[in-house]
């Protein structure tokens, strides 16, 4: 899930890029309101994009 600021810009633009050529692989999502997305241990620091996963951690932030 990509968490922005705005829906425009270069990060949400190669975000919508990639995620369109890999959607036949994996759901793709996108927001301006980290508030909706579990927290975890420490809040999400926008732009970043949280990947959710079936093991280990239950998600991973990068930005």
């Amino acid at each position: 899930v990509g968490v922005f600021s705005e829906f425009s810009g270069e990060e949400f633009e190669n975000f919508m890029a990639l995620a369109e050529k890999l959607r036949s692989d994996y759901d793709f999502g996108h927001t301006l309101d980290a508030k909706l997305l579990p927290h975890g241990d420490s809040p999400i620091k926008v732009p970043a994009v949280r990947l959710f996963k079936p093991f280990d951690e239950r998600f991973v932030d990068t930005q």
